[in-house]
């Protein structure tokens, strides 16, 4: 080796660090220091393989030893930055790059990492001034242009995080990340199509990439195509079973189409990745999966460090709210246009008290429009169409307006603006009735519940301070009221001879425990159908297999055409005998519809919130005989009602009282949560 001149030695040293044979490469760099003692780049070169192999303190006694020799060889800087960098020395890598930008205005991994850097940190107009600077020197450089678009994306600055996206697609147009970050974009911003479009040439250039068959599935279920979606999940499951979220979305998008095959099994596993720890499934799934309050509130905590974890960027709000000026509260929700939760509210908000309260609402979805919408923004004193606003802005609007308590009615459902209250919107800030559960944050400060569905030995699982209405939590609007015209079975399909059962919750309330309570039902009032919603035909099929399999024939199950008539849709329920409740995720707005239609509801009573909400509307409104204690509890009362027409009798006369005061139990409402508001703002000054 010695008759090898220094440079041809060098060659292969570099050789060397390309196969990965880095301590052969170290070895005989050491060698070539000995020859040249002055050489920086030698010096350079041996930090670099300390760095590669994640041995960044010797990398740096390297790099500087190189320094030392040579101040204006750039390349060292350039590697001493990255290495401190990496061990989090934030501010002395920021000296290391400034210094290789001065002796080479052209470093452009200079310009990168420092982007890099100030993105690590969420400085996102800082980042992206760095990113412009390498593009300036070289503007195919396509890891810049991504860092650039995520920087753009965590500013909601979707349109041109697309822009940038595009611009390295010209550059590198089978770059598989790129189509999987474009095509997030796209989901988030509902251009579904674009999205699903960059998400198969996602999976054409990389199959085995399992985020992009996740994600896929994840705007499958959102189109209600829920059979494809599955498939999607079970290719990503199978090429990754801990990619983050993904089992529970598979398991949650079978329920929509009632297939239970595997569904113990999956739960099982679903169980114990939850307690290792593993991101296995957003919050709001396991609430019909699983009857447990502590794993709710292990996953949601979870949950929200990983996607929502507080942002320290406004700083916190610090002011005592004055008594003698009005509470200034607001209502924060996605779902202002046609949703459940907003059905139940809507009286409510037009009985605040406006002289001791000013109601705004923030609505983060879509533009509100239409008759339902005229009546909403009446009800508020501000109505805010936030839905195009970034979280910060949102939040920054919120404390121009002084918002002294901020109310989240969407929780961990589709499309809430956790990151909002992750920001500070409000000195108070509350979960209330949209998910019921835990939101697992330390920034939301209060849930307001009742006794029934957070007794008191429950405290322990939720991250909130737990505040009870005096009766139930869940309000009603008095002005939602059945139509006059008097529906017959024969109009939606069933017999004038029969008991109807029905149940008109959602697809993923059922499964295969309660499917076998209702079999049982029905084997002992064999004079009985049932009458169930139809959600979507893949559903249809497979409930209606299911009860043959329980020997139930098809022809005794029947499917309710979606009504999208309010008035129709409540005297509808008129014409059935007894609501079955599902469990562990029972019925809520659509329990309160079908009491308003005169239908008693039978449910069960369970172990977490979710499943206590049938019980807390029954036993405020005294009809505690409807609360089953357990399967064979409730099997008896199904069969006592379809055979005793006196007990029947009692329960739908002590429905019909209730309807009649509903305006009246409306007003208390609204006052038993204002004296709730009222003492949360006492807790705040006496606290400060």
């Amino acid at each position: 080796m010695n008759n090898i001149s220094f440079e041809d030695r060098l060659s292969e040293v570099i050789k060397l660090i390309q196969n990965n044979s880095l301590l052969d490469a170290e070895r005989d760099l050491l060698e070539l220091i000995q020859v040249k003692p002055t050489d920086s780049d030698l010096f350079n070169l041996v930090g670099v393989i300390y760095s590669v192999r994640n041995l960044h303190a010797e990398a740096i006694n390297w790099f500087e030893r190189g320094i030392k020799i040579s101040i204006t060889n750039d390349a060292l800087f350039l590697n001493l930055g990255t290495s401190l960098m990496s061990l989090g020395k934030n501010n002395d890598a920021i000296e290391a790059f400034n210094n290789a930008i001065k002796i080479n205005p052209n470093s452009v991994h200079s310009y990168f990492n420092l982007g890099n850097l100030y993105l690590d940190l969420e400085q996102y107009e800082e980042c992206i001034k760095y990113y412009d600077q390498a593009l300036k020197i070289k503007n195919d450089f396509v890891d810049c242009l991504i860092n650039k678009a995520v920087a753009l994306a965590n500013q909601d600055n979707a349109v041109q995080a697309i822009f940038e996206y595009k611009k390295a697609l010209d550059f590198e147009s089978n770059n598989s990340k790129i189509h999987l970050n474009l095509a997030s974009l796209y989901e988030i911003n509902k251009k579904y199509e674009e999205a699903l479009a960059h998400y198969d040439r996602a999976i054409q250039i990389k199959p085995d990439y399992p985020e992009a068959w996740n994600n896929k599935g994840v705007i499958l279920g959102d189109l209600r195509r829920y059979e494809e979606a599955v498939e999607h999940y079970k290719r990503a499951i199978n090429l990754d079973e801990n990619l983050d979220w993904s089992l529970g979305n598979l398991i949650h998008s079978k329920l929509m189409i009632a297939d239970w095959r595997d569904l113990d099994e999956e739960i099982d596993i679903l169980k114990k990745k939850l307690l290792e720890g593993k991101n296995v499934t957003t919050p709001f799934p396991l609430l019909s999966l699983i009857d447990n309050e502590n794993l709710h509130q292990v996953t949601a905590k979870n949950y929200v460090a990983q996607k929502f974890p507080v942002q320290k960027k406004l700083g916190k709000i610090e002011r005592e709210i004055s008594k003698e000026k009005k509470i200034v509260i607001a209502y924060f929700s996605s779902d202002f246009s046609n949703h459940p939760v907003i059905y139940l509210l809507n009286e409510l908000f037009e009985l605040h008290n406006r002289e001791k309260f000013t109601v705004y609402a923030f609505n983060t979805g879509s533009p509100i429009s239409g008759y339902e919408a005229v009546r909403l923004k009446k009800s508020f004193d501000h109505f805010v169409e936030a839905g195009q606003l970034t979280d910060i802005e949102i939040t920054e609007k919120s404390r121009k307006f002084s918002v002294d308590i901020a109310i989240n009615l969407g929780g961990h459902t589709d499309n809430s603006r956790v990151n909002v209250f992750a920001y500070r919107t409000a000195p108070i800030q509350v979960n209330f009735l949209g998910y019921p559960g835990t939101m697992g944050a330390e920034y939301i400060d209060y849930i307001i519940a009742d006794e029934q569905v957070v007794p008191h030995e429950s405290f322990q699982y939720y991250s909130e301070k737990v505040v009870w209405m005096p009766n139930s939590f869940l309000p009603y609007d008095s002005k939602r009221m059945p139509s006059k015209i008097k529906y017959t079975r024969s109009e939606y399909g069933l017999p004038e001879d029969k008991f109807v059962y029905c149940c008109f919750n959602n697809a993923y309330k059922f499964n295969p425990r309660i499917l076998s309570v209702w079999i049982k039902i029905m084997e002992k009032n064999r004079h009985s159908v049932l009458w169930l919603s139809s959600n979507n035909p893949a559903f249809q099929k497979n409930m209606a297999n299911h009860f043959e399999r329980g020997e139930i024939k098809k022809e005794r199950i029947i499917f309710a055409s979606k009504i999208e008539n309010h008035e129709e849709y409540l005297s509808a329920y008129s014409l059935a005998d007894l609501f079955l409740d599902t469990n562990p995720y029972n019925a809520h707005a659509t329990a309160l519809d079908a009491l308003r239609g005169g239908l008693p509801v039978l449910t069960m009573a369970g172990d977490s919130f979710a499943s206590r909400v049938g019980k807390s509307i029954l036993y405020s409104k005294n009809i505690n005989e409807l609360i089953a204690k357990n399967d064979k509890d409730y099997i008896d009362k199904a069969i006592l009602y379809s055979e005793s027409k006196k007990e029947y009798e009692n329960v739908r006369k002590k429905i019909n009282e209730n309807n009649k005061n509903l305006r009246k139990d409306s007003v208390t409402y609204c006052k038993n949560l204002e004296n709730i508001y009222i003492k949360l703002i006492d807790n705040l000054n006496n606290s400060n």
